[in-house]
């Protein structure tokens, strides 16, 4: 399989993109980012930031933002040029929503919430989580969501005006969904249970039957909603959180799961397989070859799936989860990967606090 490799990082790669203009970009435990052509050449390198760059987007008018450990946000040319260090969080950024007025709302390890105006300025901070922060969303009708390390979530007006408290969850609230419906659905990082409320954040539903911490949830395309966890189970609910169907056979931990486009689901576990359930939950066939943890997954537009883990490959697979191919190059766990614009395929490598591959990889995955 035709591959580039992408040289520069010292550490390991934490993330990518591809621009609007296809250029890429990547960010990294070494602290810095780095833009590529769209072939992969060396552009530039964006340094500033003081530790692990977590996450990295482009605004609208092809500017760059990036947000560190180091507790700032950083705007950025579009050529890599440094602009403004937005600088009022105390700890690690956890992650950043633009809104639809172009202004930034930003969420901390602090336990604030954060808004700046387009050029970088503090407009005004929101106080109530007394928690690190771990995420935040956009609600259908413009309101916002939080989710705290202190087990709540809050319900923000745009403004920062606090709404409601959503309490119920005994441990810290590490992910939260919109659901079609306008529920709201909400899972902890140490707890078995997971949590349905209502829009106006009322408890609906503890959807209880995990035997062990939850790792991840999903709604289907026709409502349902699917959990996975470290007992080794999928689990499938109605849209009330009625328990519908319990996926067995994965021998150790879910890492995750997805959707594909016929309906049918995919899961990968620690135990280093993946399985394809129909829509019902019934096993169709399990997919082995990765000789280690297999950690995520996404679906091609031609219907292939692409697989990688701690074995540090990649595997194509056809529609029916037999073999195609091996990508073979990378030297430490794949950290990520993405599909570009023209079907070419972007990796990445690497582990917290280890140098052993900083690299990214492109491949042509369609043998062109």
């Amino acid at each position: 399989m035709q591959t580039h490799v992408l040289t520069g990082h010292t550490q390991g790669v934490y993330g990518g993109l591809e621009l609007t203009d296809g250029r890429l970009l990547s960010w990294s435990f070494d602290g810095t980012l780095r833009l590529w052509t769209s072939h992969g050449q060396p552009l530039t390198t964006l340094q500033g930031h003081t530790d692990v760059v977590v996450g990295a987007l482009e605004l609208n008018d092809g500017r760059l933002l990036s947000w560190s450990y180091d507790g700032t946000l950083r705007l950025w040319a579009t050529d890599g040029q440094p602009i403004v260090t937005l600088q009022g969080h105390t700890r690690t950024i956890g992650g950043v929503l633009v809104l639809a007025d172009k202004r930034l709302l930003s969420w901390s390890y602090d336990g604030t919430l954060r808004l700046w105006d387009m050029d970088g300025q503090l407009q005004q901070t929101w106080q109530g989580h007394t928690g690190v922060v771990y995420g935040a969303l956009l609600t259908s009708d413009e309101r916002l969501l939080s989710w705290s390390w202190d087990n709540t979530l809050r319900l923000w007006s745009i403004d920062g005006q606090p709404l409601a408290i959503l309490q119920g969850h005994t441990r810290s609230v590490f992910s939260a969904l919109e659901l079609s419906n306008k529920r709201l659905f909400s899972r902890s990082a140490y707890e078995s249970s997971l949590y349905l409320w209502s829009a106006e954040g009322q408890p609906l539903a503890t959807l209880h039957g995990h035997t062990n911490l939850v790792s991840g949830s999903l709604e289907l395309t026709d409502g349902r909603l699917l959990s996975w966890g470290d007992d080794s189970t999928l689990r499938i609910w109605d849209a009330d959180g009625q328990p519908l169907a319990v996926l067995q056979g994965h021998t150790k931990s879910v890492n995750s799961a997805l959707e594909l486009t016929d309906g049918r689901l995919l899961s990968l576990s620690l135990d280093s397989t993946l399985r394809i359930w129909d829509a019902d939950g019934q096993p169709l066939v399990i997919l082995h070859g990765h000789t280690a943890s297999a950690n995520d997954a996404l679906e091609l537009t031609d219907g292939r799936l692409l697989s990688w883990g701690a074995d540090a490959t990649l595997r194509l697979w056809d529609m029916d989860g037999q073999p195609l191919a091996i990508l073979q190059g990378h030297t430490d766990c794949v950290f990520g990967a993405l599909v570009l614009s023209d079907g070419r395929l972007l990796s990445w490598a690497g582990v917290p606090g280890r140098d052993y591959d900083c690299t990214l990889r492109l491949w042509n995955i369609n043998g062109k």
